[in-house]
């Protein structure tokens, strides 16, 4: 029914433990597709024993988590792909509660769920990273900003529609010079070409924070300037909605300064100029990587 995708690099310790909750998580799921982009056997070997579980590794020499995620996909064998961060846990129940989902839900073309963080600091001024908080269940068949549907940490897809798409844009997404923002620009993509995505808070994981604080900053910079230059690519193509998402990003970044103002924060202070910082960095490096 679902094979789960999971890109790795350098995490072998977060990579097998968010294997391990897969394979807990009922028959539902079908296999789990590891692609590591390593430089080392750490991940292999940490891997190693589960092989006969139903995990297959596959090593890739180049980076890029568009590109693993898109290798995963070609090789699944389930009628929907579950793409998963590589640092996450799910609940023994996800697979029981993707499939459920899946069918209440009349087979969507893709599934988003919740990604919380307990554990995550509780200080006043500190910052949650890579959280999605759902809810209500929502179906979307019309262009939205698409961080509303969800991100690919936690993103299940009918195969054949994501393959139908290209997958993820290679040229975005971590490991690449544009950083991130693959899950924005093929949401973006999915819901232009009329096809249907659901979000539901009854399919949920967990997202370990395991950052410091002090590297959220330059973190969030990244995600801003993936989404600034997913925006760049749209807007070269003539598309003007991208505009209107720009303007989304610009007013947070603006709300980030004023919270860390009334909270007296100096990591939020600092988070909100290098955000502002990845926004137009962001913009100006897609235009010249999308023009060509």
């Amino acid at each position: 029914m679902v094979s789960v995708a999971i890109a790795t690099a350098d995490r072998p310790e977060h990579v097998r433990r968010a294997v391990e909750s897969v394979l807990l998580a009922g028959p539902a799921v079908r296999e789990v597709i590891v692609v590591d982009q390593s430089p080392d056997e750490r991940t292999r070997l940490a891997l190693a024993e589960l092989a006969g579980r139903g995990v297959s590794y596959v090593h890739q020499s180049s980076r890029g988590a568009s590109k693993a995620r898109n290798t995963a996909a070609r090789g699944a064998t389930g009628e929907y792909v579950a793409f998963l961060d590589d640092d996450v846990e799910v609940p023994p129940n996800w697979g029981d509660a993707v499939r459920r989902e899946l069918e209440r839900l009349d087979w969507p073309d893709a599934l988003y769920g919740a990604i919380r963080a307990p554990g995550a600091p509780t200080e006043r001024a500190a910052l949650a990273v890579s959280t999605f908080e759902v809810d209500r269940t929502r179906v979307w068949v019309a262009p939205v900003p698409p961080s509303r549907l969800g991100y690919s940490g936690h993103m299940i897809v009918r195969r054949s529609s994501f393959l139908g798409l290209e997958g993820f844009d290679e040229r975005l997404g971590p490991g690449t010079p544009l950083h991130g923002a693959e899950d924005m620009d093929l949401n973006y993509r999915l819901l232009r070409a009329g096809l249907r995505a659901a979000t539901t808070p009854a399919v949920w994981l967990v997202h370990h924070q395991w950052r410091r604080q002090e590297d959220i900053p330059r973190l969030l910079s990244r995600y801003n300037l993936g989404h600034s230059a997913f925006c760049a690519k749209h807007l070269l193509a003539g598309d003007r909605y991208p505009w209107r998402l720009l303007a989304i990003q610009v007013a947070g970044d603006g709300r980030m300064l004023a919270s860390s103002l009334r909270r007296r924060s100096w990591l939020r202070a600092r988070t909100a100029a290098w955000r502002t910082a990845g926004t137009w960095q962001g913009l100006v490096r897609g235009w010249r990587t999308f023009s060509r």
